[in-house]
């Protein structure tokens, strides 16, 4: 797996796009993983069993998730438990990943 972490509206898909050379029709590129994640929040799954579900079918893919620990805290309870899940969650993929990219303003880092 391939896993590109990044700001909402961080450039993440054209960097898949032109620095990877993934094609999003055709390529297995997965773009909605937050919301994936978001659903096994609210069902009740611990985040070790929705990395664990996530990684298993996305293993030979790329994913992209939205990086939300480093913008305001949420005022709502549930909010900041979502954030703390979903970082967590992340740390997970990022360690099961073959590779791993960070982008900002449209330019990745490979950290992995």
């Amino acid at each position: 797996m391939i896993l590109v972490i990044g700001g909402h509206s961080s450039g993440k898909m054209d960097f898949v796009k032109e620095y990877l050379n993934y094609n999003f029709e055709k390529d297995n590129v997965i773009n909605d993983i937050n919301v994936l994640a978001e659903e096994m929040f609210e069902s009740g799954m611990d985040y070790e069993t929705a990395a664990n579900n996530i990684y298993a079918r996305c293993r030979v893919k790329i994913v992209l998730t939205d990086e939300i620990g480093n913008g305001i805290v949420p005022m709502d309870a549930s909010k900041r438990d979502f954030r703390e899940w979903m970082g967590r969650l992340q740390i997970i993929l990022a360690k099961k990943s073959d590779e791993v990219y960070r982008v900002i303003c449209g330019m990745g880092q490979k950290i992995k």
